[in-house]
């Protein structure tokens, strides 16, 4: 983890010299593995040093719209798509006697066209992860 962190703080100087800032308190540590492999680090320090920030690794991180976990599963990104989309449909479902029918049937599909680029999101993720 030393040498990782060496190496952000060369990225960090190469921002700087181009006037450009690495927001290091919105940077997340992810370790990438199989089970086995993951267990394996358990015991050691897995902190990773960039400026000031100490940052230690997540179970899950947000790239692009996209949640990944350390095995580059897409369990947790289609769990929060699904919770998401249930809220909206119970908030769709609270309003449709005052908004009307023509509403109504606009935000459904609205609803539905966000839907499907969601999961066209997700297909062209995990396209890209598992080639």
């Amino acid at each position: 983890m030393q040498r990782l962190s060496q190496c952000s703080a060369d990225v960090m100087n190469w921002c700087a010299a181009r006037r450009l800032k690495l927001n290091a308190n919105k940077t997340e540590e992810l370790l990438v593995g199989s089970k086995n492999n993951l267990t394996k680090l358990v015991s050691q320090d897995l902190t990773l040093t960039i400026g000031t920030e100490t940052i230690k690794p997540t179970a899950a991180v947000r790239d692009q719209g996209m949640w990944l976990n350390s095995e580059l599963s897409s369990k947790q990104h289609v769990a929060k798509v699904a919770n998401a989309c249930f809220y909206q449909l119970r908030r769709l479902r609270q309003i449709r006697r005052r908004a009307g029918r023509e509403v109504t049937t606009r935000l459904v599909l609205t609803f539905v066209i966000i839907t499907i680029r969601l999961l066209q999101r997700t297909a062209i993720w995990t396209a890209i992860l598992y080639t």
